[in-house]
């Protein structure tokens, strides 16, 4: 079950002291509250719909079912227009989500949690989401949601937004370009195949473009490009994460090369062969040839090192 409300049906804010009074509301430690009035407002979380947050919020609701207790839900105490109570999240979306789906899938009873009122205007709410301490850390492209929301909705410039939280402007203008790229793009970080910063690098170095079209075309055949890459390596038994690198330096149909682990000793061992050849190459010209003596032991390490003669 989900309780979600548009935009436009919150009517008024009330205060912490009248929500006391709101049908099946009691006093603990802060106010527990039936899971009914406890609603969410479309658009204003900043999580996206992603594998990552998914795979979260379902470790949450097993611990739940398995008897951990619920963080305190942050919320402010809202009048929707029909004359509804109820009490919107402002901090808490994946702690609520996590105790819905424990008792929806893994048999949970929980039929109240308890809640912190809090008095805010919306642009505090919004701040409140950036600056939380308990949940899960935003990528960019959730940061970028809210940054551009405080922007368009409340009408902060960029300035004002890092200056608030103490971050430079180029974060705060980042992070809107990474919430404002292709749908393409941020499906595949929402699927768990490119890393945020990944995805927004690609998009802002060889992407984007001056002509949106343009723009919408070249993410639909990247993201088409690595999507078919990460399912090779998938049936290889690999990690369906990759990198934009891995893809442009090996190639689609290309198999990556094993890594080779070093010991410290063998590291060292490396270094001081290589420090060697530099020194007698030392006053060689270009073009000119040079006799480096090593020993059997040393050109074998370099060779697994990838040093090829």
């Amino acid at each position: 079950m989900t309780h979600t409300i548009a935009s436009a049906s919150i009517a008024q804010m009330t205060s912490a002291n009248k929500a006391r009074s709101f049908d099946g509301v009691s006093r603990t430690t802060g106010l527990k509250t039936p899971l009914a009035l406890i609603k969410e407002e479309d658009g204003f979380n900043a999580r996206m719909d992603s594998v990552e947050n998914a795979e979260h919020i379902d470790r949450m609701a097993r611990a739940f079912a398995n008897g951990d207790t619920p963080e305190i839900l942050e919320v402010v105490a809202v009048i929707l227009e029909d004359g509804t109570n109820g009490f919107k999240l402002i901090d808490g979306h994946c702690t609520f989500k996590a105790v819905l789906r424990a008792n929806e899938v893994y048999g949970a009873s929980f039929k109240t949690l308890d809640l912190k009122v809090k008095e805010m205007t919306t642009l505090e709410q919004r701040f409140r989401v950036l600056t939380s301490n308990n949940q899960k850390k935003l990528n960019m492209i959730e940061r970028g949601k809210m940054y551009n929301d405080i922007a368009t909705l409340e009408g902060k410039t960029q300035t004002e937004i890092a200056d608030r939280l103490q971050v430079s402007v180029a974060q705060v203008s980042n992070c809107i370009q990474a919430f404002n790229m292709p749908n393409e793009m941020k499906e595949l970080v929402a699927q768990g195949i490119l890393s945020d910063s990944e995805a927004f690098n690609k998009y802002r170095n060889e992407i984007k473009t001056s002509d949106i079209e343009e723009t919408t075309a070249n993410a639909t055949a990247f993201a088409q490009e690595i999507k078919a890459y990460s399912e090779t390596r998938v049936a290889k038994g690999e990690a369906k994460r990759v990198t934009t690198k891995i893809i442009e330096s090996k190639g689609a149909d290309r198999q990556e090369a094993p890594k080779t682990r070093f010991s410290r000793e063998v590291k060292a061992d490396v270094a001081n062969a290589m420090t060697e050849i530099n020194y007698a190459l030392e006053g060689v010209e270009e073009g000119q040839g040079a006799t480096i003596e090593l020993n059997a032991e040393q050109v074998a390490i370099l060779r697994k090192a990838g040093v090829h003669f």
